[in-house]
């Protein structure tokens, strides 16, 4: 049966608490700290569905024969420095977010190989 307006406004309080609940949340904006550093500030759920979405069955059954293909080249590109390194040089320079990840991957050893 279709869900009332009552509901459906119901059911999204409940999935945005759950997703507090359980740090599904996303930085809205930031405030500076007295060091100068930025700290979040506010905070929202991150995007969900309320209900199931019907998917198309070829859809899913080729997502399913594609994804080990995907993973190997995710690894496989994950374990290549310099091709990360060239490929994100720009993006480091200009997005905070990427250069943090990319200075943590190098103080981890950048997993060499």
């Amino acid at each position: 049966p279709p869900l009332t307006p009552e509901d459906t406004a119901r059911l999204r309080d409940e999935a945005v608490a759950w997703a507090a609940q359980h740090g599904l949340l996303i930085c809205t904006e930031a405030s500076e700290t007295g060091a100068g550093a930025s700290m979040p500030a506010a905070f929202t759920h991150a995007p969900i569905a309320l209900l199931p979405t019907p998917f198309p069955r070829d859809v899913f059954d080729l997502a399913l024969r594609v994804s080990p293909l995907f993973a190997a080249l995710s690894d496989t590109v994950s374990r290549d420095h310099e091709f990360l390194r060239d490929t994100l040089a720009g993006v480091i320079l200009t997005d905070d977010f990427t250069a943090r990840i990319w200075r943590i991957y190098e103080a981890c050893g950048a997993q060499a190989g």
